[in-house]
């Protein structure tokens, strides 16, 4: 078979997704097979026949032998003989079968790669598959490609201006960490501050630990006076006293309120003052 043209075989390989050549050699096979279970076939037919059908076994023939020799009454067994005639016949009907399916199927392998599996050299400029669709095949000049390559090379090299740029960027970034930084802790300072001045206490982490269960009672009554005479000593503690409000009732409300007012502000006023000095 003479070869096909590299750029036609490529394009219906591609297209198919398989060689051509792959589907004529399994009709080839294919083929091939069934011959060979023909044969199986007919041997299997011709040694179940009788040796007597197929001509073997029709009496003792008598030869004349030379003169003064014994006569040879020995004659071959029929089933050994035509057995040996099934083989020898099987294996040239083999020959025979398998020549011509070469021969013929050479002639339908050449047919269909020239006239059946090819595409015209006329129509391969035209032909586009469909994965290549809307793609532009059309090679830039060398000197544009190269000039191209160069500019995005020389735009992928670091320069001074990009180098400065990228340290100042570096600079802010770690002036606003640093900023940020200073601005927490003193967020964290007027917290505590503040937190000492009403009287609450930052939660610790130890407060949520469970206590022993062989701990007395009388502990938890004892930490809450302490707690009691720590927020009196408070600066904004007395706050927290609503005595004066409680026992005033709620017949005079407005009364009761203004009188507690009244009798803060000179405290109020001392803390604002020592602020403001300090």
């Amino acid at each position: 078979m003479s070869a096909p043209d590299n750029a036609e075989y490529e394009l219906l390989t591609e297209h198919f997704s398989y060689p051509p050549v792959s589907l004529l050699d399994d009709i080839i096979n294919a083929v091939n097979v069934l011959a060979d279970r023909a044969l199986g076939a007919v041997e299997t037919a011709l040694t179940k026949l009788p040796a007597q059908s197929l001509g073997f076994g029709g009496g003792p023939s008598k030869k004349r032998g030379a003169p003064g020799a014994a006569p040879d009454t020995a004659t071959p067994d029929p089933d050994e003989a035509a057995k040996r005639e099934i083989e020898h016949g099987t294996h040239q009907l083999e020959t025979l079968l398998n020549a011509s399916i070469d021969r013929n199927f050479d002639i339908f392998e050449l047919y269909v790669m020239r006239n059946i599996l090819t595409v015209k050299p006329d129509d391969q400029p035209y032909m586009q598959l469909a994965h290549y669709q809307g793609l532009d095949f059309d090679a830039p000049p060398a000197a544009a490609g190269a000039d191209a390559q160069q500019q995005q090379q020389q735009q992928q090299q670091p320069t001074l201006d990009s180098v400065t740029q990228l340290r100042r960027r570096l600079h802010a970034s770690q002036k606003l960490q640093v900023a940020l930084e200073t601005e927490r802790v003193r967020n964290d300072a007027l917290l505590r501050t503040l937190r000492a001045a009403v009287g609450v206490s930052k939660p610790a982490a130890s407060a949520s630990v469970k206590k022993e269960d062989g701990e007395a009672a009388g502990g938890d009554d004892a930490e809450k006076q302490q707690q009691q005479q720590q927020q009196q000593h408070d600066t904004l503690g007395f706050l927290h006293n609503r005595g004066t409000l409680e026992e005033g009732g709620t017949e005079r409300p407005i009364t009761t309120t203004t009188e507690f007012i009244l009798a803060q502000l000179q405290t109020l006023r001392s803390l604002s003052t020592q602020w403001r000095r300090g």
